[in-house]
């Protein structure tokens, strides 16, 4: 039995002079009007996307902002290949000759492939339009965009090919309470737009320029839960926290501290909807920093403040003769180590040094956990 995308697959099989041709699109212009209506999703200067139905990567050539990252799902080889051929030197510009969404990105775009249905019936491109909208809602951060040909038109003038969409029974597909709304309606092309915006909610932010030990050990609960990480220099953490579906920036700064803050605030002056940050770094936070979110940036130090404060924190309080040790989770303000305390845990000072350190590791770990 024959796969919706089998359909779709054979439907495109005939080659044309110019590439919008062979999409389907009447002309280049409209082709461009359709990006324009969709990607006015957009409202950030930094994001990821993906485009469904990536066809040659046209929409990212059309986006005056680049996005950071760019991922094509395209289910037809021939477009796949060529492609990948036209982005071979780009490194953030991803292309999957797939149907399934690998990676979850701040906003998806699909322009064009609820249109055509090919030889399937009706309910059966109903229940994959299901499916693939079910996809949108899962792997977008904040929202998606989608054109359908409207149902409105003469139904002696419908052509057999084209899936014909009601706007009700779209509507119904998109959570209202997750999600808002925006329909754009040409009655003139008979065709409509759904831009579905997700409902803001504050956000927990990750700062790794270290190795990533505790990163790695939060993918489980960063996955369940609204966040972002942003990391520097260490390209395998950012593949990985990918790879799990974690909103990720990666920027590649050859640990310079002073470009580390600049990078740092031209990201955070972005995000509106912040509860906190959380930095895993050695480098110090910049005023300018502080100031932009006020009361927002939180350490993670190994020792039990106000004791043993620097980067040596752990190794001295672990070398005193203190009878407890262990770690404090804290606001950060000018002053090293100095911020409010949020709330700290400790274990009895006895037993080898690496295990100590372990445990203090794992508390650490506990205390992250429990404050997200």
């Amino acid at each position: 039995m024959f796969k919706v995308e089998d359909y779709l697959i054979n439907f495109y099989k005939k080659k044309h002079k110019y590439f919008y041709k062979d999409l389907n699109w009447p002309s280049k212009s409209r082709q461009l009007s359709e990006f324009k209506i969709l990607s006015s999703i957009i409202k950030d200067r930094y994001y990821s996307i993906t485009d469904y139905g990536s066809g040659y990567g046209d929409l990212y050539f059309y986006l005056k902002n680049k996005p950071l990252q760019y991922f094509g799902y395209e289910i037809k080889k021939d477009f796949f290949r060529k492609s990948k051929k036209i982005f071979t030197k780009k490194k953030n510009i991803f292309f999957y000759n797939s149907s399934n969404i690998k990676h979850k990105t701040d906003y998806i775009i699909c322009s064009g492939i609820f249109s055509i249905k090919g030889l399937c019936s009706n309910k059966q491109f109903y229940n994959f339009l299901k499916k693939i909208i079910k996809l949108f809602i899962n792997n977008s951060y904040k929202g998606f965009s989608a054109n359908f040909h409207w149902d409105i038109c003469n139904k002696n003038m419908r052509k057999n090919h084209i899936f014909y969409s009601n706007i009700k029974s779209i509507l119904k597909l998109i959570p209202k309470k997750i999600f808002k709304i925006e329909i754009i309606k040409n009655q003139k092309k008979k065709v409509f737009y759904i831009l579905a915006t997700r409902i803001k909610n504050s956000q927990n932010i990750f700062v790794c320029t270290t190795r990533g030990a505790n990163i790695k050990y939060l993918i489980p609960e960063l996955k369940n839960s609204n966040c972002l990480l942003i990391i520097f220099d260490n390209i395998r953490l950012a593949n990985l926290t990918l790879k799990n579906k974690i909103n990720t920036i990666f920027y590649y700064n050859k640990r310079n501290k002073s470009l580390f803050n600049k990078y740092l605030y031209s990201t955070l002056k972005e995000i509106k909807h912040i509860k906190r940050i959380f930095i895993f770094s050695r480098y110090l936070i910049s005023n300018q920093n502080l100031q932009l979110k006020k009361n927002k940036f939180i350490n993670l130090h190994y020792s039990l403040l106000p004791k043993y404060k620097g980067l040596q924190g752990m190794r001295n309080s672990i070398e005193s003769s203190d009878k407890y040790i262990g770690c404090t989770l804290h606001y950060i303000n000018k002053e090293i180590d100095s911020g409010k305390i949020i709330s700290q845990k400790k274990i009895l000072n006895n037993g080898r040094d690496y295990l100590k350190k372990k445990k203090i590791f794992y508390l650490g770990l506990g205390l992250v956990k429990s404050n997200l």
